[in-house]
């Protein structure tokens, strides 16, 4: 495993100033303990916070900078409305903050050194950016719609539930006739994702479709289904279910990560993807997928 940059406390100070404190919402990184395992970290000018998958949190210095995990979090849509860019970090949710970190921090070329999360009000006007920019581990730019319907969909309707996006390709799998023992990479393993055995029922293979909301907003698309300004919407939704939570993107929550992310059922630093761009060490390519 690649150890830290010789220069990576420096950086990180330079990062996490005060005045930069409305653009720079967390920066993160991932580094071995003494015994290998590898550790995520997240820090802001507030403080800094070693993260462990299953939620484990160790303060270093300062408060936790992310206070919470809560996949739920800012439900119902009223509550969103409310607090559409919550500021600092403290007021935020990060949902499995470690598990997605640690995937974005594991391939051996395409990994960066660290990771700088902007805040969610802030975009980038002078670099054509547009209000409503994504790519953030907090809950609401991670909250992905998810919809099953159709003949093997339960019928939950609106369930107060959440999953992950790497569950849908193995769940889509499943439904076209996959044995779950086969969903496993090439060198056979188990893939990251899960089958959401939640929300589809048992019965004969058959077709599967699959439509993909490129960009789409998790609460905004289930209010307009709610109220009637989605009739297409509302009918799969009569025929299955919608998850409010919604599934939770891969980090950093863009499109190519996901995308790739959704049809592997793993994370980027198993399928390589690591953003719309982003720089091989091993052949000193920009890579622009």
């Amino acid at each position: 495993m690649r150890a830290l940059h010789r220069d990576h406390e420096r950086v990180v100070a330079a990062l996490l100033t005060a005045d930069l404190a409305p653009i720079v919402d967390l920066v993160v990184w991932a580094a071995p303990d003494p015994d290998g395992t590898q550790v995520a970290y997240a820090a802001s000018h507030l403080g800094r916070v070693r993260l462990e998958p299953g939620g484990r949190h160790t303060v270093l210095n300062g408060v936790d900078p992310i206070a919470s995990e809560d996949p739920m979090a800012f439900l119902p849509y009223a509550a969103e409305l409310a607090d559409p860019s919550p500021s600092p970090s403290t007021r935020n949710a990060y949902p499995l903050a470690a598990e997605r970190l640690l995937s974005f921090f594991a391939h051996p070329d395409r990994s960066p050194d660290l990771a700088i999360v902007h805040s969610p009000k802030h975009y980038f006007p002078e670099a054509k950016g547009h209000v409503g920019e994504h790519g953030s581990l907090d809950a609401i730019q991670s909250r992905a719609p998810l919809i099953v319907s159709g003949a093997r969909a339960a019928r939950r309707g609106y369930a107060d539930a959440w999953a992950r996006l790497i569950d849908v390709g193995p769940t889509l799998a499943w439904l076209a006739g996959v044995p779950e023992s086969d969903l496993r990479d090439r060198a056979g393993r188990a893939l990251d994702g899960h089958v959401l055995y939640d929300f589809v029922v048992p019965g004969e293979a058959g077709p599967v479709v699959g439509i993909l909301w490129d960009g789409a907003h998790c609460g905004d698309l289930l209010h307009l289904a709610e109220s009637g300004e989605l009739p297409g919407v509302a009918r799969l939704i009569e025929r299955g279910s919608a998850l409010r939570g919604g599934a939770v993107a891969q980090f950093p929550s863009i499109t190519l990560t996901n995308h790739t992310s959704i049809l592997t059922g793993v994370g980027p630093g198993r399928h390589g993807v690591m953003g719309n761009v982003y720089f091989d060490r091993a052949t000193g390519d920009r890579v622009v997928p």
